[in-house]
């Protein structure tokens, strides 16, 4: 959701009831699907969540893996703007911002992988401060 946009979403869908159980069960499952498929350290996931990015191949891998599931990237490694604003504006509320942050962020870079990893870092600064998202998954 980026990584932290596609956790907020789910954190605050699930308190603002946005998201039926089943719908957090696919996102969840998603993240459990893209763990396996990339086979990346679950710690460096972890520290994601609290805003520490780590430069790995297989992190931005995984978050590739997550944002083409939910819709918010494409093979090729393009932004899907339109589904990002409109989901991350379900919770967030505010689209204008929203939509300066998304396109702040969505700079296509070297590879898929690469785009993702810059979007989710820099989606994360415009995340609220007191978002506790580590709790929802661990």
């Amino acid at each position: 959701m980026s990584y932290l946009v596609v956790l907020s979403v789910i954190v605050a869908a699930v308190s603002g009831q946005l998201l039926t159980p089943d719908e957090v069960e696919k996102l969840k499952s998603y993240h459990a699907s893209c763990l396996k498929e990339t086979g990346i350290d679950e710690s460096l996931v972890k520290k994601a969540m609290t805003g520490e990015y780590t430069d790995d191949p297989k992190f931005k891998d995984h978050l590739l893996c997550c944002h083409k599931k939910i819709g918010f990237q494409n093979d090729a490694g393009d932004i899907n703007e339109e589904a990002i604003i409109k989901k991350v504006s379900m919770v967030f509320k505010n689209e204008e911002v929203v939509k300066l942050a998304v396109q702040k962020c969505s700079k296509k870079q070297a590879t898929p992988s690469e785009t993702a990893y810059e979007f989710a870092k820099c989606m994360h600064a415009f995340a609220p401060k007191d978002l506790d998202i580590v709790s929802m998954f661990y």
